[in-house]
Formats: C-alpha cells, sequence, structure tokens
C-alpha cells in the first residue's frame, strides 16, 4: 500500500502551543481539493 505524509509546516505539533504557516497551506489544500473532486465526480 502506498502512503504520503504531508502537510502544512509550522511548529509545536499536538503541543499547547502549535501552529501552521499559511505559506505552506496552499499545496497541500490543492491537493486535498482535486482529491476530493475526483473522488465525488
Amino acid at each position: 500500500m502506498l502512503n504520503h505524509l504531508a502537510g502544512a509546516g509550522g511548529e509545536g505539533a499536538h503541543a499547547a502551543c502549535e501552529y501552521a504557516d499559511l505559506d505552506s497551506l496552499d499545496r497541500p489544500t490543492a491537493v486535498l481539493t482535486a482529491t476530493v473532486a475526483e473522488f465525488c465526480s
């Protein structure tokens, strides 16, 4: 089974103080959008 881990950059994953770098959200958002569109069509 193929697997790929991707997502936004940032710091403190699952910590009390965590954040995502907004500039790094474009690609994962586009991939997820395209996946949903392909799956639902």
